[in-house]
Formats: structure tokens, sequence, C-alpha cells
């Protein structure tokens, strides 16, 4: 993910944070049993905070359960445009947004509504507002 994208994507899910402050996600349960975040619903809807804030910036993930379940990461390889730039100071920026990002998904999952998840991940992140 450019720095460019992450610092977009960190605003849109400020905004629409800001939007549904009390939105608590509740995650689908599979044919298995096992229940999930999604980014993106079967029927093509956006789903979690992070899938919210990817289909506000016109970034469309396909309801692929691989994709859905291993989060937002810039290591994890799940999507090529996720890997940072080479440069050590742009490098440093990323790695920031995409861990606040990480951090915001990651309350969202255990049940934080949205306004909460965003601000823990402030509180864990603080640095990010250098960058947006």
């Amino acid at each position: 993910m450019s720095n460019e994208t992450a610092r977009a994507l960190v605003i849109a899910v400020r905004e629409v944070a800001a939007a549904n402050p009390d939105k608590i996600y509740i995650k689908e349960t599979d044919a298995h049993g096992y229940s999930s975040c999604l980014y993106t619903h079967k029927d093509g809807s956006p789903g979690c905070l992070i899938g919210q804030g990817l289909a506000k910036l016109g970034i469309k993930v396909s309801h692929d359960e691989t994709r859905n379940t291993e989060g937002i990461d810039s290591s994890n390889g799940c999507w090529p445009e996720l890997e940072a730039d080479d440069e050590d100071q742009a490098y440093e920026e990323v790695s920031v947004l995409v861990n606040w990002l990480s951090a915001a998904q990651g309350h969202q999952d255990v049940g934080y509504p949205w306004s909460e998840a965003v601000a823990e991940a402030d509180a864990h992140y603080p640095s990010v507002q250098a960058y947006v």
C-alpha cells in the first residue's frame, strides 16, 4: 500500500466511524460455524470498518474468505499493494498507518463500537496524527 493510499484509508476509516460511532460490527458465521469480519459481504456490499473505508475510497475487495479474514497487515502478503515502500521514511510512515488500521480492525473485531475502535487505535499509535 502506498503511503498516499494508507493515509487516505486511515482518513476514510475515521470518517466512517464518525458517521457510525455506535456501530458494532456483527461477524458473519460460515457453513463451518466460524465467524469472522468481512471486508465485503457475499452480496458485494462493504462489511466491517476497514471494508467500509476501502469502499469509500473505491477500492473493491472481492468476497474471498482468505482476504477477508487475514486482516490489514503490511507483511502478510495477502494483497501485494499492502507492501510498504523501501525508503526508510516512507516505510516508517506506511508501517504506522497500517498498524493503526490493524489496531482499529482488531478492536472492532472484539466488539468495540467503531468510534471506540478508532480511539483505541489512536491511543496505541498516537504518531499516526503526524501523517493524516
